[in-house]
């Protein structure tokens, strides 16, 4: 199947791409075993986008030797040196003068270049991106000695002319000299074209990767990995399981169309983030970020309510410091510490936030003190009008002219008599706060109180460099991620500040890899991996239990499958009662675990013109999920003419023990999902000429 076909044509001045061939189906981007036969023909070009991945957290760079005539150089020997570790690695140019290293760590790198009878040559401050083949300048030697240098300190920018994807890198320093509102990676992806990102970073959270739409696909088909590992909850597809630092990041990249075989999963855009390391020198950073209200206008509904700003308070503080690893040197002889400068490595970092976040106000129709009672003569409907409490075994009318069928003790019209007042009916509608509000139709309680919402990222990465050819790293990552909020989750919601609802989301990470340089022409990175979150929504105290609400008489239908003595959700919002209180207690708690595990490996290797690369992705995950049942229950108090025993009013309805209807699970199940993910790729960058180059592959 034809996927898409790209040709680049290059010279000086322009340069030509021709893109074709359908979308992939819904049905291709499922996350099932894919195992696709490699097909290539000779003359045919193919590449398919399917939803698989296999990532990578190197670049490759290239680059064509020549004479100051234009002629290619052979057997030229290049050179290229890391300038934060001095790590180098050497290979020598083809009978048409071209270099190929197919993956160097991401950094930036001094070009050497050394021929028989010419001059050597020196290109500083050449920049390699994570999942980027970057083309060096053309590098004319001149006739000298050898003992004779030319050095360029920087080049122009030059055109992507060795690759057809699409796609926009971010590194270290562009991210600490842009403003980033809630210290978000995510966030940086606006300043990628063909990108449209509705999310709100304000606040520092795990969320955020659901909203990122990269030229017209999908929201929830983003593929995210941190240095190659997947970081994407397979829940929703919209969270990440772990997040780090906005100073952990040394570089930021996303490919948004055109990308090559080896990259995957989703179909939409493939993020990138690469963590930093330690160097040969030692660096340390300490920041606090304050935010308070009192810096902000208060917004318009506040001033029209005469209510004060709410509280918007961010306090963001932490360090970074990396370096070579420094160890106590036992024995006789020698320096008294072993240094790990060109061998060791170690980066840190700890970001603190303690953070409270502002909350809309609720403005809610809670019971009166007189209905509480059972005396509702002084009731008013959401519009303001007078109602009338229906009693069923009456016959006649109950309305503003005759109350014939209305409740009445001791001639009190619209009083329920003691005797018709039902006991557990009259605790629920104590469970909720007393009014204080008065003069709004359809209100008489309001409360605005801002969530506190105390994260921690940890960090902490080792680089070594076993040797020449082999260099490993293991990173590791730990969040606190706790919401406290009066006002709930997607369970347990809420629109009254009852009692204060955790939403708990930790979450670790954990990436080991090596990448061992066979020879000059072949490569072979490997990285293993996982990820883990846990989302856990419960109430902070017994405020919502059935024994603290005195409902414990409540009749159910399946006590045994009501979870820590939850009360039911009341539902009141409806027919003339506007802005009902509301709990969401009928499926709560809720618990989550993802776990995710992956092995990547990614061989490269360079034959003549071709710039050749195979590699295998394996993911395992987890998920055990509580499903939202009704386990604790759901009554329906709602007022219904339909309901031959129904008062008129859903207070009322609760108070003489009256219901529209009732919902309850009879057992509280989690599911388990599990699924293996295993796929294969292989492509090929084919230099045909100097100014054609063919990108293809296959998944």
């Amino acid at each position: 199947m034809l996927q898409y076909f790209a040709l680049i044509v290059q010279n000086s001045t322009r340069r030509v791409e021709w893109l074709t061939g359908p979308k992939p189906t819904e049905e291709q981007m499922t996350k099932s075993i894919q195992i696709k036969s490699l097909l290539l023909a000779s003359t045919l070009v193919l590449v398919t986008t399917l939803s698989v991945a296999a990532q990578t957290i190197s670049g490759v760079m290239v680059g064509k030797v020549t004479d100051a005539q234009g002629a290619s150089v052979p057997n030229a020997q290049v050179q290229v040196t890391s300038l934060s570790r001095k790590e180098t690695k050497t290979a020598q140019t083809d009978q048409d003068g071209r270099f190929v290293f197919p993956q160097l760590t991401p950094d930036v790198y001094t070009v050497q270049v050394e021929s028989k009878g010419f001059k050597v040559f020196k290109l500083d401050g050449l920049v390699v991106n994570a999942n980027e083949r970057v083309a060096a300048p053309d590098i004319a030697l001149e006739v000298g000695a050898v003992t004779e240098s030319v050095t360029v300190i920087s080049s122009g920018e030059q055109l992507q002319a060795e690759s057809a994807e699409r796609g926009t890198a971010i590194v270290a320093d562009q991210i600490q000299n842009i403003a980033v509102n809630g210290r978000s990676y995510l966030s940086l992806t606006r300043l990628a074209p063909g990108v449209v990102n509705n999310n709100n970073y304000q606040v520092s959270g795990h969320a955020g990767l659901a909203g990122i739409s990269a030229n017209g696909a999908r929201a929830n088909q983003n593929n995210l990995t941190l240095d190659g590992i997947g970081n994407v909850d397979t829940g929703n597809n919209g969270d990440q399981l772990a997040t780090v630092s906005l100073d952990a990041v040394e570089e930021f990249k996303i490919l948004t169309s055109n990308y090559q075989a080896e990259y995957g999963r989703s179909s939409g855009a493939q993020i990138s983030v690469v963590t930093k390391s330690g160097s040969n020198e030692f660096h340390g950073s300490g920041y606090l970020y304050h935010r308070h209200e009192g810096l902000n206008a208060n917004n318009w509904v506040n001033n029209r309510e005469k209510l004060p700003r709410q509280f918007f308070r961010f306090n963001n503080f932490g360090y970074t410091i990396g370096g070579p690893v420094i160890l106590p040197h036992f024995g006789e002889g020698g320096p008294s510490v072993w240094s790990g400068k060109n061998k060791l490595y170690f980066f840190v970092t700890q970001e603190f936030q303690r953070q409270l976040r502002p909350q809309g106000i609720r403005n809610v129709t809670v019971p009166t003190e007189l209905e509480r009672t059972g005396d509702f003569s002084q009731s008013k409907d959401n519009n303001g009008n007078k109602i009338f409490i229906r009693d069923y075994t009456k016959t006649g009318t109950c309305n503003a002219t005759t109350q014939t069928a209305c409740f009445s003790d001791n001639g009190i019209v619209n009083k329920i008599p003691a005797n018709r007042l039902y006991g557990p009916g009259l605790a629920i509608l104590n469970v909720f706060p007393r009014p204080n509000l008065a003069g709004v139709n359809g209100a008489n309680f309001r409360s605005q109180i801002s969530d506190s919402y105390p994260r921690r990222e940890d960090l902490v990465r080792i680089d070594y460099k076993a040797s020449d050819s082999l260099t490993v790293f293991g990173r590791y990552i730990n969040n606190i991620d706790v919401i406290s909020s009066f006002y709930g989750s997607f369970v347990l919601g809420t629109n009254l500040p009852l009692s204060r609802i955790n939403d708990a989301r930790p979450g670790r990470a954990f990436a080991v890899g090596a990448t061992k340089t066979f020879n000059p022409t072949t490569v072979n990175e490997v990285t293993v991996g996982f990820g883990k979150n846990q989302i856990n929504i419960d109430a902070a105290d017994g405020g919502l239990t059935r024994a603290a609400t005195g409902l414990t008489n409540l009749p159910m239908i399946y006590p045994s499958a009501i979870q820590q003595d939850y009360i039911p959700q009341f539902n009141f919002n409806g027919g003339r009662i506007a802005n009902g209180p509301n709990f969401g207690t009928n499926n709560a708690p809720f618990f989550n675990y993802n776990r995710t595990f992956d092995i990547v490996d990614n061989f490269s290797k360079i034959v003549g013109k071709h710039s050749l690369k195979a590699g295998v992705y394996f993911q395992r995950s987890w998920k055990d999920q509580t499903v939202f049942t009704n386990a604790n229950g759901n009554i329906n108090f709602i007022d219904n003419a339909q309901n031959p025993f129904d008062t008129g009013f859903g207070f009322a309805n609760a108070a003489t023990g009256v219901y529209n209807n009732f919902n309850q699970a009879s057992s509280y199940p989690t599911g388990q999902y599990r699924y293996n993910n295993i796929e294969f790729y292989l492509q090929d960058n084919w230099k045909t000429t100097s100014r054609l180059t063919l990108d293809y592959g296959i998944r």
